[in-house]
Formats: structure tokens, sequence, C-alpha cells
């Protein structure tokens, strides 16, 4: 057994509680306050955090702010009428988690922008303005710079999980004796490259040149932990009704496996206690 004891979770202002009751016993209450002192199972200065005959460890996240110690008491009942307290314990919740996530917007928005200035300096594309913006939004029709390309998020979403959500080798730092864990999936993104022009020939360029982007990108995006990249393309006209004049599009459907996950720290376990009673018992009673 490891003990009564409370560990930060990750996320902030939320404590993990082992619960450790007494041998034999048929209900147990935990109690928090940030006193220290409890005055017993139905002290009113005190919140009740769990009262039942079935979990060892229970979730708090009533109320917590980071960087604030609380204390906690667990009390065990053997008749439901006399209660006994276990050593008081503390806990402090922060938030030390850090995103390892790969966004594959980002990457692929950054590698476009970058591939559109080599097409341009290559002379295969030649807008009058010198420059094929690259941006998160559809055009504003007046404000615009023509043509131009915009990347945005079609889906998101678990492709691949792990038992317990945990993914990568957990490893050990010696600096600040804590093991180092990672908590995720992996995603299934799939983004939309949208090029737009005010001219139909002009708009098969830049088909090709997103095409021949992603294509040469591939390395790229492979190095960064994006995997299994497909893109499917496709055109799309506005003639009338949604802009003044006819706009026209080409869509890259861009999908990829990419790691979405968070990384903690979590302390080793030093302390374990043994009932030995308990378990030369439950022996003799499964050989009986």
């Amino acid at each position: 057994m490891l003990g009564n004891q409370a560990l930060p979770l990750p996320v902030g202002n939320a404590l993990k509680v082992i619960m450790d009751p007494e041998s034999g016993s048929i209900q147990w209450r935990l109690m928090r306050n940030q006193t220290g002192v409890f005055a017993g199972p139905t002290d009113p200065l005190s919140m009740v955090i769990y009262t039942g005959d079935q979990a060892t460890y229970c979730v708090d996240v009533f109320a917590l702010v980071n960087g604030t110690e609380y204390s906690y008491c667990l009390y065990s009942t053997f008749d439901g009428e006399n209660w006994t307290p276990s050593a008081v314990f503390t806990a402090t919740p922060n938030a030390i988690y850090g995103d390892q996530s790969v966004d594959a917007l980002t990457i692929v928005r950054d590698r476009m922008e970058k591939g559109m200035a080599v097409e341009v300096l290559r002379g295969t594309l030649t807008p009058l303005t010198k420059q094929i913006p690259v941006l998160n939004a559809p055009p504003a029709f007046e404000d615009t710079r023509w043509p131009m390309v915009s990347v945005h998020v079609t889906s998101d979403g678990p492709a691949e999980r792990a038992i317990g959500e945990s993914i990568g080798d957990d490893d050990w730092d010696p600096a600040t004796g804590m093991w180092k864990e990672g908590e995720g999936w992996i995603a299934n993104t799939v983004l939309a490259i949208v090029g737009w022009s005010k001219n139909a020939d002009e708009r098969i360029a830049i088909r090709k040149a997103m095409r021949r982007l992603v294509i040469a990108n591939l390395p790229v995006f492979g190095g960064l932990g994006m995997s299994r990249i497909d893109i499917n393309q496709s055109d799309q006209d506005y003639v009338s009704g949604e802009y003044p004049a006819p706009v026209f599009s080409t869509v890259c459907s861009f999908s990829c496996l990419a790691p979405a996950y968070i990384t903690d720290e979590v302390p080793v376990v030093t302390e374990i206690t043994v009932d030995g009673e308990a378990v030369f018992s439950a022996t003799q009673n499964s050989t009986a």
C-alpha cells in the first residue's frame, strides 16, 4: 500500500488523493482544510471530499488554488459510529504541464509562405504585387492582395490512443529527481490549403505550386513529427453572389498524423507500507 498522500496533477488546481483506510474499516471519509487541524469527521470548518467504502483514490478539484497548501485527514470507521483519524498529510497544487504537440496548421502555413516566395522568385508565379500572402482566413475582396493562399483546420481529433493515454517513454531527470511522462494521442489533422485568384489560368499555376510545395516539404514534415501525409486537390469557382467579381480557388485537402500531447513531472514513490498480517490472512483464505 502507498499510504495516504496527495499528488499535484499537472493541469493545476487539482490534486490526486490516494486513500489508505484502516484495514477492516467499513467506511472512510476524506476531509480537507488549510489549517491542518481537524475536529473530527463532521468538522464544520473542513470540506468533505469523499465518503464511501469503495474508492481508494479521488481527484480533488473543489476550489483549489495553485500555490496554496492544503491539508487532508482520512477518517476510518469499523462500526459506523466511531471514527479513527489518519495522520494529517498535505499537498500544494501547481500547473506544471508543457505542450509538446505538433501543430500541423502552423507548420504548413509557414512552409507554404516560404515556398510561395520561392515560386515567385523562380517566376513560376507572377503576381503584380511580387508577393503571395499566406493567411489563416479567406479573402475579403476589397482588402485582399491577389492572388493569395489561406490555410484552415478542417478537422483535428484522435486517430490512435494508448492505454491510459500515455504517449512516449518516461524520462528520469536526475537534476530534479522527477520522472517526466507524456499524456495525449496521435491526432489525425485535416487542413484546407486554398489558393485564391481572380484569374482562372493563374489558379492552375497556384494549384501546381501547392502540390510541389507539399511534396518538397515531405522531409520537413517528417522531421517535425508529421507522418502519413496525403493530399487531394479540387477547384471551386465563385462567379456570382459571394464576391463582386469572379474569384477562382483551388483547394488542397491536406491530412497527416501528428502527436498531440502534454508532458508533466511526477515524483518517485519512495515509501511503500505493507500490511503483513493482511497479506498472510489473504493467502491462508485463498489456500484453505
